[in-house]
């Protein structure tokens, strides 16, 4: 490898080679930063914050089982500067790009070099998935459909992250090289391409084509292009954190409340009306725990963050306490558990927000009308009564109807006593 791979001269302004001029560098440094998951969050569950098969960025360049992935990469980089017709001499290094790694001292050389590695390969990866570019024969990453949840789920992680201007500005020499070569409708944004590439088993509910191809939203990295869908796709009021929590699942039932799947696929259409919780049915895989851990930890390291993720996890992590509310949720079409095991998908939930800082509640208004329709008298006696007659004296259908069948033989006990007595004072 050479020393120095083509890089961005400067991360806020269009790619420069030496062959097209230097333009000047900027003076003001990066208005992004990318951080180390706070040991507090880290610490309940390591794994949903590692890497499994690949690093991107410097955070975990020294973990020797990701290796087997470095010459993918190099491939996937050399295929792609060949296309824009570059190599890796004729591309400025960025001098600031260490500034876009909060706490970071790595050495500028040799973070340029890994930016433009790693920036190069999601690109290309990105293209070829949507056949924007064909596959080689070499290929082994698109040819095996197993590496691409790995994939998925590694590239949004928030220590594996680089600089999505790094990727814009690479696929903006792309589109400059290859617009006139494929189709019109085929030309994505990179925000749509990157999001058309999660969309399969992370994002089935967001519509990439809905960003429009003009997206100027200021994104940092592809874990905060995520964050922004979810801000695009619903905007609640900001709210404080309230205090005001709501039961769980199979205790709002016994009130009286109905849980029915809502049928929109967004997550945050959560409503209350009329004693009905309608909740968008939730898939909970693999994905889901190093999904929501990273995104609950991005909202944690940006204060100025909507902590929408945040907020959803607690106000679920209240609905399920037990696997009988997992269930309880299963029957009812709101979790598709594709763990198996309902009490993996409880403890998953429970463990959440464990170490999590929570400042804002986008549900609290939504927890606040819940309970104020369990607070009515007539709904507490009812849910009392059925908890202590159901789920403590009768807690299986054998029970119940065993019961059942003693009350009506005891009535019609009754009944033909007071026949046999009536029936007697008559005949005498």
């Amino acid at each position: 490898m050479a020393s120095s791979y083509a890089v961005i001269e400067n991360l806020q302004e269009p790619l420069q080679s030496t062959k097209q001029g230097v333009q000047k560098e900027s003076s003001s440094s990066p208005r992004w930063s990318i951080c180390k998951v706070p040991e507090n969050i880290r610490n309940f569950n390591e794994d949903a914050y590692s890497p499994h098969i690949i690093c991107i960025g410097p955070f975990h360049s020294s973990n020797q089982k990701l290796e087997t992935m470095e010459a993918h990469k190099r491939l996937y980089m050399n295929s792609f500067l060949e296309r824009i017709n570059e190599t890796q001499e004729t591309m400025r290094v960025c001098p600031e790009a260490h500034d876009c790694y909060r706490g970071s001292n790595y050495d500028e050389n040799s973070l340029s070099e890994r930016l433009l590695l790693d920036g190069c390969f999601i690109v290309e990866l990105f293209l070829r998935q949507q056949r924007l570019v064909h596959p080689t024969d070499e290929d082994k990453i698109i040819k095996n459909p197993s590496m691409i949840p790995l994939l998925q789920r590694d590239l949004l992680l928030l220590e594996n992250q680089i600089p999505f201007c790094v990727l814009k500005q690479l696929y903006s020499r792309y589109r400059v090289m290859e617009k006139y070569h494929i189709e019109p409708d085929s030309l994505f944004s990179l925000p749509q391409l990157a999001l058309t590439f999660f969309k399969s088993s992370i994002l089935p509910y967001v519509n990439p084509r809905a960003l429009g191809r003009n997206y100027n939203a200021d994104i940092m990295h592809l874990l905060d292009l995520v964050h922004k869908c979810y801000e695009a796709s619903i905007k609640p009021p900001r709210s404080g954190c309230s205090e005001d929590y709501i039961k769980r699942a199979t205790q709002l039932a016994d009130a009286g409340i109905q849980f029915k799947p809502h049928t929109s696929k967004n997550i945050f259409n959560i409503e209350f009306m009329n004693a009905v919780l309608k909740i968008p049915q939730l898939r909970v895989d693999d994905m889901t725990e190093p999904l929501f851990r990273n995104l609950i930890a991005l909202e944690q390291c940006c204060s100025e963050r909507r902590q929408l993720v945040t907020s959803y996890a607690a106000l679920m992590d209240r609905l399920i306490d037990t696997p009988q509310d997992v269930e309880f949720l299963e029957d009812r079409s709101i979790i598709r558990n594709d763990l198996g095991c309902s009490k993996d998908v409880a403890d998953l939930f429970n463990n959440l927000c464990k170490g999590v800082i929570q400042t804002e509640d986008i549900f609290s208004e939504l927890s606040a009308k819940v309970n104020h329709y369990c607070s009515q008298l007539w709904i507490k006696i009812r849910a009392t009564l059925k908890r202590k007659f159901f789920r403590e004296y009768f807690p299986n259908p054998v029970q119940f109807a065993a019961f059942t069948i003693a009350i009506v033989a005891l009535l019609f006990t009754i009944l033909q006593t007071v026949y046999t007595i009536t029936t007697y004072y008559y005949t005498r």
